[in-house]
Parts: structure tokens; C-alpha cells; sequence
């Protein structure tokens, strides 16, 4: 499979590394800093450098994903991941299978990282200064999260379709 840098691949990654470096910013008066300079002062240099950590943000988050939403929407989603869907790959179902990953499980994997960014972001706010509108925040992260999961739902979904 080749790697291709699609528009929804680049904001799988910089969306939620956006809003985790906004997190960051909270957290750390350096980071802070830095963003404050680099959006302060415009440049191409700045501006890649923004994308830079954004990206490298995004980066962690999708880490993070994989350990902590994939166990969350292993036990919570309707449809369960086939056992054996690798093992039935073969010239016939590959296109579909990649048009799958691509319809559904990118869909997932952004709804998952927006999540945990928004959740840090949350966290960093609520215990920095609770006059933030948690409630709207609060509400943003439980429906991102309801979306991963139902996007890893369809996901499995899909590929128990093509497996038959």
C-alpha cells in the first residue's frame, strides 16, 4: 500500500494537534510562548512551524488513540471487529477493503483524536480556570466520543460485509 498525504489524512493529524497544542498552551507558559511568537509574527517559517507541531501534536494524539479509544470502542461498539478479516484478503476483496479504511475507519480515527485532544483541552481548562464553558466543552467530547464509536462500529461493520 502506498503512502498518499490526502487532505483527510493531514487533518486526521493537524485538527486535533491544534487543539492539543491550544492544551499545551495551557499547561506549559513556554509552549505558550512560542505560540504566541510564531502566531504573532507571520512568516512562511512560522507558519510551517505551526503545521510543524500541529502535525507532531497530532501525531501523539493518534498514538494516545490507539491505546485508549480502541479499547473503549472494542467493549462499546455495536459491531465487533472480525477475528479473521486479514487471513481472507485477497486480490477480489483488497479494493474494497481499502475503500473501507478509507470511508469509515479515517472518519473514526478523526473522531477519536478530536476527542482526546478536546478532552485534554477540557482537562487543561477546567483545573487552570473553571469559569470556561465546561458545559459546552463537556458536550463537544462526549458527542466525539459517541462518534468514534459509532464510526468503529461501522467500520467493523463494513469489513464483516466484505468478509462474507
Amino acid at each position: 500500500m502506498k503512502f498518499e498525504l490526502s487532505l483527510y489524512f493531514i487533518l486526521v493529524f493537524l485538527v486535533p494537534g491544534c487543539i492539543a497544542l491550544l492544551a499545551g498552551t495551557v499547561w506549559s507558559s513556554q509552549i505558550a510562548n512560542l505560540t504566541t511568537t510564531l502566531m504573532t509574527a507571520p512568516s512562511n517559517s512560522a507558519g510551517a512551524l505551526v503545521l510543524a507541531l500541529a502535525f507532531a501534536g497530532g501525531a501523539v494524539v493518534d498514538s494516545l488513540r490507539t491505546v485508549l479509544i480502541d479499547w473503549l470502542a472494542g467493549i462499546f461498539a455495536k459491531h465487533k471487529l472480525p477475528n479473521d478479516y486479514l487471513k481472507k484478503l485477497n486480490k477480489r476483496t483488497l479494493a474494497g477493503y481499502e475503500l473501507i479504511l478509507q470511508r469509515t475507519y479515517e472518519y473514526y480515527r478523526f473522531n477519536a483524536n478530536a476527542f482526546l485532544s478536546t478532552f485534554a483541552l477540557l482537562l487543561s481548562l477546567t483545573i487552570r480556570s473553571p469559569q470556561w464553558s465546561l458545559v459546552f466543552l463537556g458536550a463537544l467530547a462526549a458527542a466525539l466520543l459517541y462518534a468514534s464509536v459509532s464510526s468503529k462500529s461501522a467500520s467493523n461493520w463494513a469489513l464483516t460485509q466484505l468478509m462474507d
